[in-house]
C-alpha cells in the first residue's frame, strides 16, 4: 500500500510521499495541510514551484494541468529572466 493513500479508494494526498523534500526546502503550508502558493504557483521559497493535487483540495485533472501548465511558464520566466 502507497503511504498516504486511502485503502478502499486508492484516493488521498501525496504530501506523505515528499515530506522529508518539504521540510527540506521548507515550503509554507496551508492551514488544510497543502503546499501553499501564489497565483503563479509559487512558492515561500525562492525557485520551488507547486501545482495540482499539493497545493489545493480539489481534485481535478484539468485543473491540475492548468496549474503545470503555469507552474511551467513561470520557472521558464525566471530561468529567462536570470543573469548567469
Amino acid at each position: 500500500m502507497v503511504k498516504g493513500l486511502n485503502q478502499d479508494t486508492g484516493k488521498g494526498s501525496f504530501l506523505p510521499l515528499i515530506q522529508d523534500q518539504l521540510d527540506h526546502f521548507g515550503c509554507e503550508m496551508t492551514e488544510a495541510g497543502h503546499i501553499k502558493t501564489d497565483n503563479f504557483q509559487k512558492t515561500s521559497v525562492e525557485g520551488v514551484f507547486a501545482c495540482g493535487d499539493n497545493c489545493t483540495p480539489f481534485r481535478s485533472l484539468s485543473q491540475a494541468v492548468a496549474m503545470g501548465n503555469i507552474a511551467g511558464a513561470m520557472a521558464n520566466r525566471e530561468l529567462i529572466l536570470e543573469e548567469f
